[in-house]
């Protein structure tokens, strides 16, 4: 899965992101590879930010960033 390019601020939580984005996907019913997309999305989000959980995004954020780099999600 690619990474995003976005402007790293902090990366403390950026797994967490990642592990919860993966997890949700996981509760949605998606395959694996499209749980590692979201939680690709929601790692970037987090490294734009600094704290860990300063940035998180609500869904229609979420998948208005997943559609610009991975299409539908």
């Amino acid at each position: 899965i690619p990474g995003l390019l976005v402007e790293v601020v902090d990366s403390v939580g950026a797994g967490d992101g990642f592990t919860a984005g993966f997890i949700a996907g996981l509760l949605n019913g998606r395959d694996p590879g499209v749980c590692a997309r979201w939680g690709t999305i929601v790692a970037s989000f987090v490294l734009e930010r600094i704290g860990c959980q300063t940035n998180l995004p609500d869904k229609e954020t979420f998948e208005r960033r997943y559609t610009e780099h991975f299409g539908t999600p």
